[in-house]
């Protein structure tokens, strides 16, 4: 699990990185992640299998556990995230509606789907294409 925007976690972080905004941030850490599986495999060069699901929303953070006490991300946000990965399909970045209304206009372009989950429909989106790697492929 990852989070973008917790103001005690951005200490250190450079100034450029945090100009950009948090939603973006954490579709191209997704972006990342994914471009690195794509290229790296396992035991007898068997690939990884990946889902990334992204959306947006308060959380309550904090340590949870007086045994063994671990840092953890716990609402609303964390589990309809953990819908819009599971539907997702593998090998996909997949965001939320959420998500998606952040990131309208820019250079990420995404398919638009419906897909019920508990009896509650969702809107999903799958990162289709990244617009300035679609365009350095027809520069060069």
């Amino acid at each position: 699990m990852a989070a973008s925007g917790i103001k005690e976690c951005e200490i250190g972080v450079s100034e450029e990185i945090l100009r950009t905004e948090k939603t973006r941030r954490l579709v191209l850490l997704a972006l990342e992640m994914k471009n690195y599986i794509d290229n790296f495999t396992y035991g007898k060069g068997e690939k990884i299998k990946i889902k990334i699901g992204v959306h947006i929303g308060k959380v309550i953070a904090g340590v949870i556990g007086y045994h063994k006490p671990q840092f953890s991300l716990i609402g609303d946000t964390v589990n309809t995230t953990s819908r819009v990965c599971s539907t997702g399909d593998e090998g996909t970045v997949t965001i939320s509606d959420d998500a998606w209304k952040k990131l309208k206009g820019s250079d990420l372009v995404f398919k638009k789907k419906v897909v019920s989950v508990r009896e509650k429909k969702i809107i999903i989106f799958f990162l289709h294409f990244f617009w300035s790697m679609f365009f350095f492929v027809f520069i060069f």
